[in-house]
């Protein structure tokens, strides 16, 4: 049981959706009822950009007793990923009142106050994010274009390169560096 939960993991993390399909339907049907494998199976929908898909799994986890500030970050991401902001931010809070240090609800916090232009939010919530967990790529690439947005170019360039340091490929990152 415990392989395939790693084997579920790893696979996650290599980010090959077709190696999951495979996986998956290789599971016996009781390991596909099984809470963290249905957990996995939800974080692969999300990966494909299947966020409705994901949610639908995440809240039946839910709907069976699962309570964890992960479960509740991650069903907060997949309402982010449908510009569903408010809702979103809803679970995040949930994740935080299980536990107030857990960063990446306080990194979604950032991302929806920036979503939504609540400037000072973002960097309230962002702050706090970095100052638990300093490695979130994604999170100094919104600080760098923040900063664009500001007209301040060296924080700007500072984060964009902390960022690409981090995650040498992030697309977004790139593109803003080429606009600098």
């Amino acid at each position: 049981y415990r392989w395939y939960i790693l084997k579920a993991r790893l696979i996650l993390n290599i980010g090959d959706a077709k190696l999951w399909d495979n996986f998956w339907q290789g599971l016996k049907l009781e390991f596909q009822e099984d809470l963290q494998l249905r957990f996995c199976k939800a974080l692969s929908l999300l990966q494909k950009g299947r966020a409705e898909m994901a949610l639908i799994e995440l809240q039946s986890l839910e709907k069976v007793g699962l309570q964890s500030p992960t479960l509740y970050q991650e069903m907060g991401h997949a309402l982010f990923l449908a510009s569903q902001w408010d809702a979103a931010d809803q679970q995040f809070n949930r994740a935080l009142a299980l536990n107030n240090e857990y960063s990446p609800a306080l990194n979604g916090k950032a991302q929806v106050a920036f979503a939504k232009g609540a400037y000072d939010d973002f960097e309230m919530y962002a702050n706090q994010a970095l100052s638990l967990k300093m490695h979130q790529p994604h999170l100094h690439y919104l600080w760098a274009l923040h900063y664009h947005q500001k007209g301040e170019a060296d924080s700007c360039r500072k984060a964009l390169q902390l960022c690409l340091q981090m995650a040498p490929k992030h697309q977004k990152a790139l593109i803003l560096r080429e606009d600098l």
